[in-house]
């Protein structure tokens, strides 16, 4: 596990220290809600990832994807391109805000970005060089990120800056693990079928095939 620089302890019991005010809901996913609050710990305002039914509701498969998000994060703390996790909280409560992530905050993401403006040429290159180096080393990590499309792309609008977010369907694996997938060497316990939006889906996930670092090329490409 990694050491939060905030106050913040990964899945230790302890009350949310966030004013929250009235939250403004950035995004809503199919577990979960990201909202922009102020966080009276870091003096600064911060994205908050929590899950969307009571903590006292929460299943197997949702608590087990929300860890596995925060094992990854931790595995990639530090790499370039990456947006950065603050921390992670299970509250005492039964409240929603009792068990998620605490995110930097950015402008927006660039599926939101490309609704209000066509970026000119050299923003384009720019922007795909970020996502590109962003991947290579996720995989130099042995990290799969496995769901890359428009909105899981943060962008800092005045500074062009690019970082990928959501890793609720990422994955870690071990150097042994990973050379395996990139032989093509099918682990049934490694990887997992029906990921990745289909609009950016690689045609080996598609068929249920093995599939390996490729997959998120592909999504880049379909991005650009």
């Amino acid at each position: 596990m990694c050491a939060p620089e905030s106050p913040y302890r990964l899945f230790l019991s302890l009350s949310l220290s966030l004013h929250i005010g009235r939250p403004r809901a950035l995004a809503t996913g199919a577990d979960s809600i990201v909202y922009k609050v102020d966080d009276a710990i870091l003096h600064r305002r911060v994205a908050l990832k929590t899950i969307k039914q009571p903590a006292g509701d929460l299943d197997l498969r949702t608590i087990t994807r929300l860890r596995d998000e925060v094992r990854v994060l931790c595995h990639l703390r530090e790499v370039p391109g990456v947006v950065r996790c603050l921390g992670a909280f299970a509250g005492d409560g039964g409240d929603v805000h009792d068990f998620g992530l605490v995110f930097s905050l950015h402008d927006t993401d660039l599926a939101q970005h490309l609704l209000h403006e066509a970026p000119r040429r050299d923003c384009i290159q720019r922007l795909v060089t970020q996502l590109v180096d962003a991947i290579a080393w996720m995989h130099a990590r042995r990290v799969l990120h496995r769901d890359l499309k428009p909105a899981n792309l943060l962008i800092d609008t005045e500074t062009q800056r690019l970082l990928v977010c959501d890793f609720g369907l990422a994955r870690a694996f071990t150097e042994e693990e990973w050379t395996s997938i990139e032989l093509g060497l099918r682990n049934e316990r490694s990887l997992t079928v029906g990921l990745c939006t289909y609009d950016y889906r690689a045609p080996e996930m598609c068929m249920g095939a093995s599939y390996a670092s490729p997959i998120d090329v592909w999504a880049a490409g379909c991005i650009v």
